[in-house]
C-alpha cells in the first residue's frame, strides 16, 4: 500500500513537471479527481436548479483542515508589514503579498479560494510551494532590515522606528539605480544634480565632508574610495544626509527627499519572452471572459457559485488581478489549476447561456 501512495505522488509530479501534459484531454483530468469533488459536479452540473446542485452547496457544519490550513496560510501572509517586504528582490513577489492582503479584504474572493484550495489537490500543491517560497523571502527581507535598522539607529545614537527607517530608506533606493545596497560616485552624482540638487554641492565635496572620519579598512568598508571613483553604503550614506539637511536650517525635509525619491524611480519594465506573452495573453483572455458573464449577469449555484462569485469579485481588484496574472504565468501547477478552473468555469456559464 505504502509503494501504492509512493507511486501515484511521483505520476502526479511527473505529470506536473512534464512538458507533454497539455496533451492531456480535459475529461482524462476530470476523471483523475476524486468522484466526490465539489468542482466534477461542476463540470456536470445541469442548467436548471436542482436537488443535486443544492445538495453540494450546503455549508459544512465546521471548517475543514484544508479551510483551516488555507486561512492560516492567509493569515501569514498578510502579517508581512511594508517594512518587513523593503528587501524583496523581485516586483512580483511584492505584488503577491499585495495580491494575498488585498484578497484578505474581499469576502468573496477569500471564499472562492477557501473552496478551491479545498476541492483541488493541484491547486493545494502549487499553492503550497508558493507560500513556503514566499515567506522563505519574507522571512530573509524581515531579517535584513532589522539588522540594518539597529546599525542605523547605532550610527545616529536614537531609536529608529519602522516607518523612520523605510523613509530614510527611500531615498537611497531611489539614488541605488543599480540596487547593489552601495551608492557608486556616479549614481550619487546623478542624485546631486536632481533629488539632493537642494544641497548645492558637488559629488567630491559631499563625499569629502560627509565620509567617515578614519579611513577605511577591511573591517569597516562603508567607504571605498580610488582615484576615479568612491561609494557609500547605507547607513553612513543616511547620516550624512542627515546632517547635510540639518545645515539647511530647515528649508529641506527627509521627507520632501522620499517624495521627490520616489517620484523619480523609473517605471520601465523589460519585455517578457514569446512564451511568457503568450501565458500572459492567455490569462488576460480568460480576465476578460470573466467580465463578459459578469455584465451578462450570469450566475451559478453551490460551490460553483463561490467560485463564480469569488472570481468576478476578484477581476475588478487590480491588485488581486496582478497577484493572479503572476502567479499563472510564473508556477505551472498554479497554471494547469487555473486552466481546469476557467474550463469547468465556462461550461457551466454555456449551459446557462443555452438553457
Amino acid at each position: 500500500m505504502a509503494l501504492r501512495h509512493t507511486l501515484l505522488i511521483l505520476a502526479l509530479l511527473i505529470s506536473l513537471s512534464s512538458p507533454f501534459r497539455g496533451r492531456i484531454s480535459f475529461p482524462s483530468t476530470i476523471r483523475h479527481m476524486r468522484s466526490t469533488t465539489p468542482l466534477n459536479t461542476l463540470y456536470h452540473e445541469h442548467s436548471s436548479s436542482n436537488s443535486s446542485s443544492s445538495s453540494s452547496s450546503s455549508s459544512r457544519s465546521s471548517s475543514s483542515i484544508h479551510e483551516i490550513q488555507f486561512q492560516s496560510k492567509i493569515d501569514k501572509l498578510c502579517s508581512y508589514s511594508d517594512y518587513d517586504l523593503i528587501h524583496l528582490q523581485k516586483d512580483s513577489h511584492v505584488n503577491l503579498f499585495k495580491g494575498a492582503r488585498a484578497a484578505a479584504t474581499e469576502p468573496l474572493v477569500l471564499r472562492a479560494f477557501s473552496v478551491l484550495y479545498e476541492d483541488m489537490s493541484v491547486l493545494r500543491l502549487g499553492g503550497n510551494m508558493m507560500f513556503n517560497y514566499l515567506t522563505a523571502r519574507g522571512e530573509e527581507s524581515k531579517k535584513r532590515v532589522d539588522a540594518e535598522r539597529e546599525q542605523l539607529s547605532k550610527q545616529l545614537n536614537k531609536d529608529i522606528t519602522e516607518e523612520e527607517f523605510v523613509e530614510k530608506l527611500s531615498v537611497f533606493n531611489a539614488i541605488d539605480v543599480n540596487k547593489d545596497s552601495v551608492l557608486s560616485r556616479e549614481e550619487l552624482a546623478e542624485a546631486l544634480s536632481n533629488t539632493l540638487k537642494v544641497f548645492n554641492t558637488d559629488v567630491d565635496t559631499f563625499l569629502k565632508n560627509y565620509q567617515p572620519q578614519s579611513q577605511p579598512t577591511s573591517s569597516s568598508p562603508e567607504i571605498h574610495c580610488a582615484e576615479i571613483e568612491c561609494s557609500i553604503e547605507f547607513d553612513e550614506f543616511i547620516v550624512a544626509l542627515l546632517e547635510a539637511i540639518e545645515a539647511t536650517k530647515g528649508t529641506i525635509t527627509l521627507n520632501e527627499l522620499a517624495t521627490m525619491s520616489s517620484n523619480s524611480i523609473s517605471t520601465t519594465t523589460v519585455s517578457s519572452i514569446n512564451a511568457e506573452c503568450n501565458k500572459a495573453e492567455r490569462y488576460d483572455a480568460m480576465l476578460s471572459q470573466v467580465r463578459l458573464w459578469e455584465s451578462a449577469g450570469l450566475t451559478a449555484e453551490g460551490r460553483s457559485g463561490d467560485i463564480l462569485r469569488g472570481t468576478i469579485a476578484g477581476a475588478s481588484n487590480p491588485e488581486i488581478v496582478e497577484a493572479l496574472k503572476i502567479a499563472y504565468t510564473s508556477y505551472s501547477a498554479l497554471r494547469l489549476a487555473g486552466d481546469l478552473i476557467f474550463k469547468l468555469l465556462r461550461t457551466v456559464m454555456n449551459r446557462r447561456i443555452k438553457s
